[in-house]
């Protein structure tokens, strides 16, 4: 659940991404989240009140 739903710098990455702090895309070999991975992200947060 939650942040290990993929590998957990994708996620983390997205998450700052989120919160309007912008630090990047991944480096390879990992590929950025899905809109799917972002959307469970994104209510995962709202859940922890975040």
């Amino acid at each position: 659940t939650g942040i290990f739903r993929t590998q957990g710098t994708i996620l983390v990455k997205a998450g700052l991404k989120l919160r309007g702090r912008d630090v990047g895309p991944v480096r390879l070999p990992l590929v950025d989240a899905t809109e799917h991975e972002v959307s469970h992200l994104r209510q995962d947060l709202a859940a922890a009140g975040l």
